[in-house]
């Protein structure tokens, strides 16, 4: 026997050859697509750093958020790609761009992987047609731009259309009687549900249409033990998430003021806000090719289809469904409206194809013919040829660089940075980031509507660099045009930006640029400059409990001495035991005071109360 017959019939040659190249077609077709667009259009979001940085932190620092010095926060989506590249950076510490380019190669070749067996499985067909089906699902993929940049954006996009693909397959598998590991596919369901924050929305309702296919089946009880126990896992991991940051909801839901509850009355009432969230559902539907979803209800409503391909259909839609109901239960993402529907078009693709496939197979002619027309159908609903995905990271490296060469001038270590983008930013951990931009902050996400008590805030946390471009410069037009900013900050960088505006709504001047408090510049004889002078010199308990005496015999010395240990707490907590912090915390008289240091300690961010008290003690209005 030659060697290649004998490689021929190895079982694993026949197993995998045929998905390998399927996932090889997929990344090939794609990088063609992709190639048409220029790459600084979506390549390395800074969102998508976002949750890397939470990881990285968790890593490097014991908890997660995105600042050396805390707080404890949930400011990213997916809990799926934080807990990947935590294991990823563990194991080979890696820069978040090398991240992103294994991560697209390898779920772009997962993707077309577990395509050819959804094909394989539903048609059985040769291997040979499945490949071709394979080829033209990814260029019907292809002619939508927002699928295939976002697919590429290093966000949790890809996630998405691999696991929720993959979900189906296995769903199906389970209908059809296949016997399928309990453990592996209980954590690949389990993956899927947690691949994004409301995964397990996107998947109740193709649970429920499972169950009942099966009761009406009557198959085995069996066959619901990877569904049950993945909605178990899901419970445990949110519990635990639930436990550990003190809410259900993360931060990104309470920045973009996001109310479930609110919503779903809004949809049974038919409340005017509603046509907000048609047009983000219009957008969404648009860009994404979603007028495959009526195509594909003609084609199970006019052709015969056999009873596994009519299972295949049912599931496929119940996946649909709660999708199509995203942009009026979830609302918008501030990114792109379109971005959460993209896993839309991947499973009206696969189901379109392995439609026509079917009912057509016999009929090449016009097989190519439907393919075709409902390709240019596609393109031409299709408006919007290329957009800039916001926001690109070279942007933002640009001005990390600048805040880093000011900070090191002004020999200021780890400063906070007010900053409304904080993914590039806060990823090397060479800042402290004070997120304007609400995800990476409790207290601002929680109070964006109460200028003063931003104001408030801002002036208590007093960052060393504040870094602001439009439209946050609108944002925050009331701190910027403030007399108390004017006079504790100076422009030290101005912004090259185009703003499309001559001034803010509310009519003041726009400020644009990087500024740097007077307070900390190099050589400035203020209070805060010594404090960082002296805790530079030395961070040892007695440095510490010196500054705690001098907060007592006088108030001016406590806010400066709080913001240093801030600064440094990630020194402080490898130099420091607990029990010698509560020797310390215990020497402050002012319980006002006292209660912050505690706050600064447990990584956690103050509440309203004690920032207004704190406002009153320290006259900072």
């Amino acid at each position: 026997m030659s060697l290649f017959k004998r490689i021929n019939s190895a079982v694993w040659f026949k197993k995998f050859l045929f998905p390998t190249i399927s996932g090889f077609i997929t990344i090939i077709v794609f990088k063609i697509g992709l190639s048409f667009y220029p790459e600084s259009f979506y390549l390395n979001r800074d969102d998508g750093i976002i949750t890397l940085s939470h990881a990285k932190n968790w890593i490097d620092f014991g908890f997660i958020g995105v600042n050396p010095s805390g707080e404890i926060v949930e400011g990213f989506s997916s809990p799926f790609e934080f807990l990947l590249f935590a294991l990823v950076y563990q194991t080979i510490p890696m820069h978040y761009s090398d991240f992103f380019i294994i991560q697209w190669w390898f779920t772009t070749f997962l993707f077309g992987f577990v395509i050819y067996y959804i094909f394989k499985t539903i048609l059985s067909e040769s291997d040979s047609f499945v490949l071709f089906l394979v080829f033209l699902c990814s260029v019907l993929l292809s002619i939508s731009y927002t699928f295939l940049t976002w697919h590429s954006s290093g966000m949790e996009n890809p996630w998405l259309h691999f696991f929720y693909l993959l979900s189906l397959l296995i769903l199906f598998g389970l209908v059809e009687g296949k016997e399928l590991s309990l453990a592996k596919n209980s954590i690949l369901l389990f993956f899927a549900s947690i691949v994004r924050i409301e995964s397990v929305y996107h998947l109740s309702f193709v649970f429920i249409i499972f169950f009942v296919i099966l009761y009406r089946q009557r198959s085995s009880v069996r066959k619901i033990y990877p569904v049950l126990m993945a909605i178990i896992l899901w419970v445990i991991f949110f519990v635990i998430r639930s436990l550990y940051f003190g809410k259900i909801f993360p931060n990104t839901s309470t920045a973009q003021d996001l109310s479930l509850l609110e919503n779903l009355n809004h949809l049974f009432t038919f409340n005017p806000s509603l046509i907000k969230n048609w047009e983000i559902f219009k957008i969404g539907f648009k860009q994404n090719l979603l007028l495959l979803i009526p195509i594909n209800l003609g084609l199970f409503l006019f052709f015969r289809r056999s009873n596994r391909e009519l299972n295949f259909f049912y599931l496929s839609f119940a996946f649909l469904l709660p999708g199509i109901f995203h942009p009026f239960l979830i609302g918008n993402f501030r990114l792109d409206p379109a971005r959460p529907m993209t896993w839309m078009l991947a499973i009206s693709s696969v189901l379109f194809i392995a439609s026509i496939g079917s009912i057509f197979k016999q009929k090449k002619f016009i097989f190519i013919l439907v393919f075709l027309l409902t390709c240019f159908i596609s393109y031409k609903n299709y408006k919007l040829k290329s957009y800039d995905l916001c926001c690109s990271a070279k942007i933002f490296e640009d001005r990390k660089e600048t805040i880093l060469s000011i900070s090191k001038q002004n020999e200021i270590q780890l400063p906070l940075v007010a900053i409304a983008d904080l993914g590039v930013m806060s990823f090397e951990k060479k800042l402290n980031v004070l997120d304007l931009g609400y995800l990476g902050n409790q207290f601002l996400a929680r109070n964006k509507n109460d200028s003063k008590l931003i104001k408030s805030y801002i002036s208590l946390q007093k960052p060393e660099i504040l870094e602001i471009h439009f439209p946050w410069n609108c944002v925050y037009s009331d701190l910027m045009n403030d007399r108390m900013f004017l006079k504790d900050y100076r422009l030290v960088y101005e912004n090259s930006e185009e703003i499309p505006i001559a001034s803010c709504p509310d009519g003041g001047k726009i400020h644009s640029g990087i500024y740097l408090n007077r307070s900390m510049e190099q050589n400035a004889n203020t209070l805060d400059r010594k404090i960082y002078d002296q805790f530079v010199k030395d961070l040892s308990y007695q440095q510490l409990k010196t500054q705690f005496i001098l907060c007592n015999e006088d108030k001016k010395y406590c806010l400066p001495v709080a913001r240093n240990v801030y600064r440094f707490i990630s020194i402080l907590k490898k130099t420091i035991s607990n029990e010698e912090w509560r020797t310390l915390s215990d020497m402050i008289l002012d319980e006002t005071i006292k209660e912050y240091f505690l706050v600064l300690w447990k990584l956690r961010s103050p509440s309203e109360k004690l920032v207004t008290q704190l406002m009153n003690t320290y006259n900072l209005q």
